[in-house]
């Protein structure tokens, strides 16, 4: 890399281009490494709710594995993904509702207990909320 030009933000300045995807001006920090290393630790938080949406996971947990006090952790996902860390495991869960009604042929029932709901009436409220239809009603438009 020529020193005449400058970092973008997909490039670190060590070890060439990295692997975020995202803009880094959206971690508010004044420092390249700073900004890289936040970004790293708000990767390892998105793929530890990606990897087990089922589970119940508390901020704080989720902040001490990654590094960072559950304030910043919660600051910082809302500023770089747009949404808190619980909205994104909502929505993450509600996602994986709707293939599993779609593609495995589940029930309301059977994909709320696999995405970790521990009420049908909330999980149903949450995915009529989300997708305008009932889990039933879109099982039974599938089937048609």
């Amino acid at each position: 890399m020529d020193a005449d030009q400058p970092v973008t933000p997909k490039e670190n300045r060590r070890n060439g281009p990295c692997a975020i995807g995202l803009s880094l001006s959206r971690v508010p920090a004044k420092r390249w490494v700073t900004r890289t290393g936040v970004m790293e630790c708000l990767l390892k938080a998105k793929e530890m709710l990606d990897a087990c949406p089922s589970e119940a996971v508390s901020l704080e947990s989720l902040a001490k594995e990654v590094g960072l006090s559950a304030f910043h952790l919660q600051k910082l996902f809302k500023s770089v993904y747009g949404v808190s860390p619980s909205a994104y495991l909502s929505t993450a869960r509600m996602d994986r509702a709707r293939w599993l009604i779609l593609h495995e042929n589940r029930t309301a029932t059977e994909a709320c207990a696999d995405v970790g709901f521990s009420s049908l009436a909330s999980f149903t409220r949450s995915f009529r909320k989300r997708y305008g239809i009932s889990p039933g009603t879109l099982r039974r438009g599938k089937q048609a």
